[in-house]
């Protein structure tokens, strides 16, 4: 829910400032989350899961489009991702419980 609430621009910074540093919630997701067999977890020494991986790629493509008019990517140009419609990220729908076992659609939402 916090992800689709308008931004809260920091007391007395420059118009778009906000409470959150792209680059740094990136490098976060790209260094330490990713887990080298595949798969994001919570944070470095928990195992990765289909909710965090989910929860770590919406907050990945939230930081490089919500945030800025244009992407803006940490890294290497292929970390970029396609923005995330957050409407589909918030309840079951069609498309997500064809892809995803019932006991894992987003959110808990069934």
């Amino acid at each position: 829910a916090a992800a689709v609430a308008p931004v809260v621009p920091l007391r007395g910074g420059a118009a778009g400032a906000s409470f959150v540093n792209q680059y740094n919630l990136q490098k976060y997701i790209l260094y330490c989350a990713q887990q080298t067999n595949g798969g994001l977890r919570d944070k470095p020494g928990k195992g990765r899961d289909f909710y965090h991986t989910c929860y770590n790629l919406s907050g990945l493509s939230v930081a490089q489009h919500v945030l800025a008019e244009r992407p803006v990517v940490f890294g290497d140009p292929s970390n970029l991702l396609v923005r995330e419609n957050m409407c589909f990220l918030r309840r079951s729908t069609p498309w997500t419980v064809a892809f995803f076992p019932r006991s894992i659609i987003l959110f808990g939402v069934t």
